[in-house]
């Protein structure tokens, strides 16, 4: 979460150079897909039983950040699209990065989680599903 935010907050000290912007921006959002990896599979990790209920309530609210984030950008272009009001734009977007990267640091784990199901617990279940050999003969 930290390279990004350190690559968009270069774009807004970058001026008025497309390609320069363009290239951090790839690179930022590069970055950025490093954070999938962990993500896609953190939630089996915490509780395998409920690793669908867990992905699905993340997704939701990670989701509905792409809902508030044009009017959001409109609130600070509202002034003309200028290369300041850009900055700002960008310099948000640096700020939820760091913020979010801190968060996760601080409060994160990708530990088992007490809530969920224990291991006997799911033993017992699967002895349920499957036959013992004894009962097979």
């Amino acid at each position: 979460m930290f390279g990004p935010a350190f690559l968009i907050s270069l774009v807004t000290v970058s001026g008025c150079r497309p390609i320069l912007i363009i290239v951090l921006i790839c690179f930022a959002m590069a970055l950025n897909s490093f954070c999938y990896s962990g993500y896609n599979v953190t939630h089996v990790d915490m509780s395998p039983e409920f690793a669908s209920t867990l992905f699905g309530i993340s997704s939701t609210v990670a989701y509905a950040c792409g809902i508030f984030a044009p009017t959001l950008v409109g609130l600070l272009t509202s002034d003309g699209e200028t290369i300041p009001e850009w900055n700002r734009v960008f310099f948000s977007i640096a700020v939820i990065y760091v913020i979010c990267g801190v968060f996760f640091n601080v409060f994160g784990s990708a530990e088992k989680q007490p809530w969920g199901p224990d291991d006997d617990d799911a033993k017992l279940e699967m002895s349920f599903l499957i036959p013992s050999k004894s009962e097979t003969k």
